[in-house]
């Protein structure tokens, strides 16, 4: 018996390490490394409720990497990939263990940032848009991003008219001539 115990017990902590590892990479973008689209969602769900139950700040930013496109059509798709992989070290880098990092899709990433008003979300992005200008991407010329900011209301806001609201922002921010913050 104390073998099958033994047994029993290794069994039961194998199960619990793949549980773990299971849940983590459904919840993790398989290039970046970054929060899936499904955990940024629910996450975003979940700040949401909270910033309403406690009427607490809440901002999210959206970030798109300006002309990625002719990153991929002129280095490859694997030099893309390391573009992609840096982008994201330098948003997880630069953001707090609170903050919830992840690729939105494509070329874009959005940041759920808890507890913070709008002037520290729109210092945050010009800190990010700086270092991502100035990163060493090794390419050919530098690279740039566009962001689009915005704070929630917790009153009216639902997670549709937020990330409307910032979609919108960073559609601005690239008719604007990219490279810029656009807030609302």
């Amino acid at each position: 018996t104390l073998n099958y115990n033994s047994q029993l017990l290794n069994i039961n902590q194998e199960l619990e390490k793949l549980n773990l590892q299971l849940e983590e990479l459904s919840q993790t973008d398989q290039l970046t490394k970054l929060s899936n689209r499904r955990h940024l969602d629910t996450t975003l769900a979940h700040e949401l409720r909270r910033a309403k139950r406690y009427d607490s700040q809440l901002c999210v930013i959206l970030i798109d990497i300006d002309f990625f496109k002719k990153v991929n059509d002129t280095y490859g798709h694997p030099k893309g990939d390391e573009v992609l992989k840096d982008i994201a070290g330098i948003l997880k880098d630069n953001s707090r263990e609170v903050d919830t990092v992840g690729r939105w899709g494509g070329e874009e990433f959005l940041i759920i940032l808890p507890k913070v008003d709008i002037s520290h979300a729109i210092d945050m992005c010009e800190k990010l848009r700086k270092k991502i200008k100035e990163h060493d991407f090794s390419l050919e010329h530098s690279l740039t991003a566009s962001f689009g900011v915005t704070q929630v209301d917790t009153q009216k806001d639902d997670e549709y008219s937020l990330l409307s609201r910032v979609d919108a922002n960073l559609y601005e921010a690239k008719e604007e001539g990219r490279d810029r913050i656009i807030s609302s």
